[in-house]
């Protein structure tokens, strides 16, 4: 008893620890739910395209200080090959050598998955109330990947995207004025900020939001700009750094200039197509269960309605960031692979491969979730509680229709083998220095290593 009131006492002194706590049991939930979405990433562990042929190939040949340095199509992805490295050390810990390293990616992967979307809890928790914030993680715990569980859910080729969503959390939350005025808070939030950028490249378009914050310092810049220089503190350096970091690599980026990828969505863009892609990277966030109704004229109804609720809502401008955020997503990917719009003429009941756009969906959820807090905090206990209980039993109703599960299972990762069984294949005889191993989602992608990489003496 003493034991207990003791560790209440440590925990009420110190509510940032608390709350870390929290937030880190949270994102195990989370990891364990996305597990439960897509069990068959790890039941059925093989390396998912990109996740073998580069994060691994390049961790395992270069080293993971310099693998991090290398370019993925002309820009960098650190955030991936962190995960990717983060696995390595699970399977160094756990696993029993190459054979379960992608059984480690898809632990890596449901663990990043219940990270970010347990951020809401972790930033806004005093801001949107405890009960709006973790009713918000439920929400974002669905995100609807319809037919494409198998490209995200347990592997990390195609996290990139979810960078984005971080740096609007981030760039939200370093905006609030009752942020604690800690330079590590500052520091820890500029870095990870840093990481987005470096991870995701359009990241970089939301930073110029976190200068709302310092409305008063940039209007005294142009009236008294030495009393300007004397008002800067550590979180104004620190976010200049950030600014100046970003925009030297995205004019590193440019100059050096990203590669086509010849055959790969380089068709015509399809303006019919824009309406479907941002209600697709928006809106069907929370109406994918019904998105074989929509239609362009639905969706344009819907769309205009949300900007409508938006202006008139206390936080339209916060509202205004987000809605900014969710078009930088949809263009930022449309406009560099415009034959996606081909994918997009109708609106199918698995939403089409929006895996690229699942960062726009996020945002809005959280960003529906945002503009009610007010309203929710106003309300009865008895109400929060038949709320409450709504959306979670609108979550648990619909997640099936949130991804393919088992029909992508059958339809891709049972038609490959394991890499339990590659590994035995390969292994078996003992003729040439490297091996070749069959990984997904097709007969064409395998993944060529050295023998002594994979093969145990």
């Amino acid at each position: 008893m003493n034991t207990i009131k003791f560790v209440h006492g440590i925990l009420k002194k110190h509510p940032i620890v608390t709350t870390v706590i929290c937030w880190l049991l949270l994102s195990f939930i989370g990891a364990y739910a996305f597990y439960l979405r897509y069990p068959y990433a790890y039941n059925h562990a093989n390396f998912y395209a990109e996740d073998g042929t580069v994060w691994l190939r390049n961790i395992l040949n270069e080293g993971p200080i310099k693998a991090m340095a290398t370019l993925f199509n002309g820009y960098l992805v650190v955030g991936q090959y962190m995960v990717a490295e983060f696995a390595m050390l699970i399977n160094a810990m756990f696993g029993k050598g190459f054979e379960t390293i992608p059984k480690a990616f898809a632990v890596a992967s449901y663990l990043f998955w219940g990270v970010v979307c347990s951020l809401p809890y972790l930033l806004f928790k005093k801001r949107m109330g405890l009960i709006l914030a973790l009713l918000t993680v439920c929400l974002l715990l669905i995100v609807p990947l319809g037919g494409y569980d198998y490209v995200a859910i347990g592997t990390i080729g195609n996290l990139k995207f979810a960078f984005l969503f971080i740096t609007a959390l981030l760039v939200t939350y370093r905006n609030q004025n009752d942020l604690a005025k800690y330079n590590w808070q500052f520091a820890l939030i500029d870095l990870t900020l840093l990481l987005c950028v470096l991870t995701n490249i359009i990241s970089i378009a939301l930073l110029p939001f976190a200068l709302l914050r310092y409305k008063k310092e940039i209007k005294l810049l142009f009236i008294k700009w030495r009393s300007f220089l004397k008002s800067l503190t550590f979180q104004h350096y620190s976010l200049i750094s950030l600014f100046v970091i970003c925009t030297a690599y995205v004019v590193a980026v440019y100059i050096k200039g990203i590669p086509k990828i010849p055959g790969y969505l380089d068709g015509p863009l399809l303006p019919g197509s824009l309406i479907a892609i941002i209600y697709r990277g928006s809106i069907y966030g929370l109406l994918f269960p019904i998105n074989i109704l929509m239609n362009n004229i639905i969706a344009i109804v819907l769309i205009i309605s949300v900007l409508t609720a938006a202006f008139f809502n206390k936080y339209r401008y916060i509202l205004l960031f987000f809605i900014v955020a969710i078009l930088i997503n949809v263009f930022g990917f449309v406009f560099n692979r415009p034959g996606i719009t081909h994918s997009f003429l109708t609106y199918d009941s698995d939403g089409g491969p929006g895996f690229f756009f699942y960062a726009g969906t996020m945002i809005f959820v959280f960003a529906v979730m945002y503009a009610i807090q007010d309203w929710f905090k106003i309300q009865t206990h008895f109400s929060k509680t038949i709320l409450s209980a709504v959306v979670i039993g609108y979550a648990i109703i619909v997640v099936p229709m949130s991804g393919s599960r088992g029909a992508s299972y059958e339809v891709i990762l049972s038609k490959r083998p394991t890499m339990s069984v590659e590994v035995k294949r390969v292994c078996s005889t003992n003729t040439g220095n490297t091996v070749e191993m069959g990984i997904y989602p097709a007969d064409i992608w395998t993944l060529t290593l050295k023998r002594s990489q994979v093969c145990s003496e």
